[in-house]
């Protein structure tokens, strides 16, 4: 990398009117006076996403490693000529050129003759994006070979393009091309004012670090002003700042270069430790050898600065023997002559300083800092072998020079701020006769609009009435609408604050119950004892999901956040469900559960269906004291099915017919079990489905309570393995939640079940338990709130990015819609807590048995799939 090459990188990167519908001549004036008075709004600039991440991703390699983008740059070229891809030549050729440009090795007559044909068959093709990107990169190969006429007419070429397209971001390296030309022709304030203009313009932090760097480097010429010195100190640690070193090595190899050239006169040790950095940094890179002898001749410079000659020397040496050119031989000369002198070592310090001396009268010599810079080496020389008349002599040279060079400097900033003084006067003077010439056409058509407003006046007034009368009406239908919302909201916040009340109320009895149960079987030392007391730990957990199951239901229904899935569902699976779940409840109030079995295939939404008959039953087993609970199916004549509950409770009087599907209402006072929200949730999910829901009733007698169902032809019955050893057989399940003790019983639950399991806080934790254990997991069961800064679903496309194949299953509470929206876009199932075991399986086998949507994924699955890299 030639960090003198850096300036020349900065220029690479970087209320409609409604007509009313009155007499026509109104719609007509109307019209009139829309086109002379209104101004179309300002649409907002188009954005290309597409080329802002190839520019993001083109500095992000040069930064990282250029001379690996350089390579693979080359290859892509070379395919996109075979493959007739003309965008593809554009973009590779731009990137060899800058790749090139960082490493060092730039070869302009070879670029020169790829951008010719180039260039034609882009502007063959009309492309303007196309031709802007090739325009840039022609610029960046004629500035290497300083044509700078030639370069300017591509970047006003490149200007116009960037505006007909709109893409703000498409300035940055127009502004850039333009401060490196200005600096290039000595004009110090237009070169900061483009380069302001292309930092303000950046789009990311790599093309603002990028406009700094070469903000710093612009001015590099001027180094009699220590205030200009430090500012641009600042521009560059600003540039690491937005672009870490650690990140992006090659920034940092430049960075410190600047560094250390800009501190080694003021602050030797400074430079030094700048200077190391950036060896490290190239040594750690293996980066080409003329970059780690730029790196050592820094370095050298610096050490001897910081009167250490011994370093200086071997690293002076080093760089000898890799850098080749002649700028950089000259100063690994001055550091050894230096270093000599300091050590008195007067027969080598003049050696090397007649070498020095040899290349600033031949290849040097048309260079401005050369004679001054090689009268300070001549100074410090002298000063080191103790010849003070000599010294003294080169130092009033050097000053001599320097205060020459410095009016030279100053004479043409002078000169250009006269020009542009002049150019800003002719651009006021033409401002002015435009903005009289725009006014004297305004009040010519202010006049001409003026007859006609006078004309329409009357009219005007008019419409204004009618349009009044009209704004009135809407804003009474408005306000109306409004206050039943209001009413609505009301009622709701009410509903819910009663929700809040009966569930704290109704929760906490089954968790009491389930404290203290807990608390004495492990107290209890009878076997059967301690099996009663944990049976009745089960019940007042089945309670509490149950109840939770239910307040979740009515949330989702209540919020809209349900969408129903209809399906062919068997009523013969779903009636033995019912039985399993309620025939032991039943038996132990000595009632009869009598569940009719039936063949027949309904189409409805399993889970709300499921949910209807479950809480019917519930409802019926509970206030039922003796006597029959019955679930029966009469088939009916119109291709329907009728499903009913019937028990022999104490009925409901007629008058309370209507209070039975309110929430929280209980008809018998003295049964406090449930939440009373059970059949508000069935009346809401058979409306939502479209099933009729009917009840009668006959106090002393009991009541029915029955859904009409469409029928369906019948589909596939999911077979859900029984917990044991043989369901989870060889399959690996990998937890994740931020709840040790859920963490827990989870993994334990799913190992009684025959699964190998891996447990896990976050996504990093996961990897690291993969290779571990030198295995890919066959299922991810998360949680929607874990560790590591992401969720659940986030986790799941990390982890899918080492496992493109991976299913998964997410365990919450979260009701929100969006979490089920994105879930389903990953094609992950969603399982809502608390889960009873059995369901728990049946979600896991069903989200074992699901395809893996590859949206955007390895297509090698079974590379893939490998942990060799956690």
């Amino acid at each position: 990398m030639n960090p003198d090459l850096r300036p020349m990188r900065g220029r690479l990167f970087e209320a409609p009117l409604h007509v009313l519908s009155t007499a026509a001549p109104l719609r007509v004036a109307a019209v009139l006076v829309a086109l002379a008075l209104c101004r179309p709004a300002a649409a907002a600039p188009p954005i290309d996403d597409d080329w802002r991440a190839w520019r993001h991703s083109v500095l992000a390699r040069g930064f990282t490693d250029p001379a690996a983008f350089a390579r693979d740059a080359a290859l892509r070229q070379a395919a996109a000529v075979r493959a007739g891809n003309l965008q593809g030549r554009v973009r590779t050729l731009f990137e060899q050129c800058i790749a090139k440009t960082f490493e060092g090795d730039y070869e302009p007559e070879g670029m020169d003759r790829a951008i010719e044909g180039l260039i034609a068959d882009v502007r063959a093709s009309k492309d303007p994006r196309l031709l802007f990107d090739a325009l840039e990169t022609q610029a960046c190969i004629v500035l290497m070979d300083n044509r700078l006429d030639l370069a300017e007419g591509l970047v006003n070429e490149q200007q116009a393009l960037a505006a007909r397209l709109g893409d703000p971001a498409r300035d940055v390296p127009v502004y850039a091309s333009q401060g490196y030309l200005a600096s290039a022709r000595g004009d110090l304030g237009a070169s900061l004012t483009h380069y302001q203009r292309a930092l303000d313009a950046s789009f990311d932090d790599l093309h603002r670090a990028d406009t700094l760097m070469s903000m710093a480097t612009s001015t590099e010429w001027i180094q009699a002003d220590p205030a200009n010195r430090q500012r641009r100190i600042q521009w560059v640690r600003q540039a690491m700042h937005l672009a870490p070193p650690e990140r992006y090595r090659y920034l940092g190899i430049q960075a410190n270069y600047q560094i250390a050239r800009l501190l080694r006169g003021w602050d030797p040790a400074g430079a030094v430790e700048a200077s190391r950095k950036g060896l490290a940094l190239a040594l750690q890179m293996k980066v080409a050898p003329v970059t780690l002898g730029v790196m050592r001749v820094a370095l050298a410079r610096a050490l001897v600065a910081d009167r250490q000659p011994e370093a200086a020397i071997e690293q002076a040496r080093e760089a000898l023997l890799q850098v080749s050119s002649d700028e950089f031989r000259n100063g690994a000369y001055g550091a050894l002559a230096e270093a000599h002198a300091q050590l008195g070592e007067a027969r080598e310090a003049m050696a090397w300083l007649a070498r020095s001396e040899r290349l600033a009268q031949t290849t040097l010599k048309d260079q401005t800092p050369t004679p001054e810079e090689l009268e300070r080496v001549r100074s410090q020389v002298y000063r080191g072998l103790g010849q003070w008349q000599q010294a003294l002599e080169a130092t009033e040279r050097m000053h001599e020079l320097a205060g020459k060079n410095l009016r030279l400097a100053s004479e043409r900033q002078a000169q250009l701020k006269e020009a542009r003084f002049d150019a800003r006067i002719r651009e006021q003077e033409n401002a002015l006769l435009r903005a009289r010439e725009v006014a004297s056409n305004e009040r010519r058509q202010t006049l001409d609009v003026g007859l006609g407003l006078t004309v329409l006046s009357a009219l005007g007034f008019a419409a204004l009435a009618i349009r009044q009368a009209r704004q009135k009406r809407k804003l009474e239908l408005l306000s109306a609408e409004v206050a039943q919302r209001n009413r609505e909201l009301q009622a709701l916040h009410q509903s819910r604050t009663r929700l809040l009340a009966s569930a704290c109320h109704d929760l906490r009895q089954p968790a009491h119950a389930l404290g203290l149960l807990a608390d004495l079987a492990t107290t209890v030392k009878d076997e059967r004892e301690r099996t009663a007391k944990l049976e009745g730990v089960r019940r007042c957990s089945r309670s509490l999901t149950e109840m939770l199951g239910m307040l979740m239901d009515l949330t989702r229904l209540e919020g809209g956040n349900y969408a129903p899935m209809p399906g062919p569902v068997s009523l013969d699976e779903l009636l033995r469900e019912a039985e399993l779940q309620f025939a032991a409840d039943a038996a132990r109030k000595g009632l009869h559960l009598e569940v009719h079995p039936s063949t027949l295939w309904v189409l409805s939404d399993q889970h709300l269906l499921r949910r209807i008959l479950f809480n019917l039953v519930s409802n019926a087993v509970r206030y039922t004291m003796t006597g029959v609970v019955t679930v029966a199916v009469r088939p009916q004549p119109e291709g329907n099915v009728v499903l009913e509950v019937r028990d022999s409770g104490p009925g409901i009087p007629p008058d309370r017919m209507n209070d039975v599907f309110s929430e929280y209402v209980r008809l018998d006072s003295q049964i406090e079990e449930g939440l009373g929200i059970g059949l508000p949730i069935v009346q809401r999910a058979a409306a939502l489905l479209g099933h009729p829901l009917h009840v009668q009733s006959e106090v002393g007698v009991g009541s029915s309570f029955s859904m009409e169902l469409p029928l369906s032809e019948p589909g596939s019955i999911t077979q859900t393995a029984g917990p044991g050893p043989a369901g989870g057989r060889n399959q690996l399940v990998l937890l994740l939640d931020d709840d040790p003790e859920s963490l827990a019983a989870t993994s334990g639950l799913v190992r009684q079940w025959g699964f190998d399991v891996l447990a896990a806080k976050d996504a990093d934790h996961a990897f690291e338990a993969a290779a571990q254990v030198g295995r890919a997991p066959n299922l991810l069961i998360t949680d929607l709130h874990i560790e590591g800064g992401i969720d659940g679903l986030e986790a799941v496309e990390i982890l899918r990015k080492r496992w493109p194949s991976l299913p998964g299953l997410l365990v919450t509470g979260d009701l929100d819609a969006a979490v089920v929206s994105r879930a389903a876009a990953l094609g992950v199932p969603v399982g809502y807590k608390p889960l009873s075991p059995g369901r728990l399986l049946a979600r896991i086998e069903d989200a074992l048995a699901a395809p893996v949507p590859m949206h955007g994924l390895v297509a090698d699955d079974k590379a893939a799939r490998g942990v060799s890299h956690p």
